[in-house]
């Protein structure tokens, strides 16, 4: 366990606090200890994605760079503070990749057929949905990563032992 998950270890070597998201309808539970990046939007609409450093009973505290001091800063937060939890590192932006799969139907029908793709409007509709299905495949995670603090996801504060 020290090896793979260092900031558990600790954790329970020390019997320290540390944060627990609970999904009460499926029983599923994610903890965040000491050291890890815990990543969530608070009431004031604001995003934070840094690692933890501190924890009481009711509060938290991240370690993060603020950009305008140019400095390491610290700062609490009450836990009824936060209203989504993410699950995913936060990314602004779409990606749109680019792959040689969208062109397979122009290249079947000039091989295959002697079609010019030119001559052959369907091929143009296959290239815009695989395009278009490559584009939704490749940004899915931007549509799964956060879940709301409400009846069924609470944050709480336990100890190690």
């Amino acid at each position: 366990m020290r090896k793979n998950n260092p900031n558990q270890y600790r954790a329970m070597r020390n019997k320290e606090k540390y944060l627990v998201v609970e999904n009460l309808r499926r029983n599923h539970r994610k903890r965040f200890y000491l050291g890890d990046t815990f990543r969530f939007r608070t009431v004031d609409d604001l995003i934070f994605q840094d690692e933890l450093s501190r924890l009481t009973d009711s509060t938290f505290t991240i370690t993060y760079f603020d950009l305008t001091s140019n400095r390491i800063e610290m700062r609490t937060f009450r836990i009824d503070e936060i209203t989504h939890v993410y699950k995913r590192p936060i990314r602004k932006g779409i990606r749109i990749p680019f792959s040689i799969a969208a062109l397979s139907p122009m290249l079947y029908d000039w091989m295959w057929f002697r079609i010019p793709p030119w001559q052959n409007s369907s091929t143009l509709y296959g290239i815009a949905g695989i395009t278009a299905a490559n584009i939704l495949i490749s940004n899915s995670d931007r549509f799964f990563r956060r879940r709301k603090v409400s009846e069924n996801y609470r944050i709480r504060v336990y100890q190690a032992y």
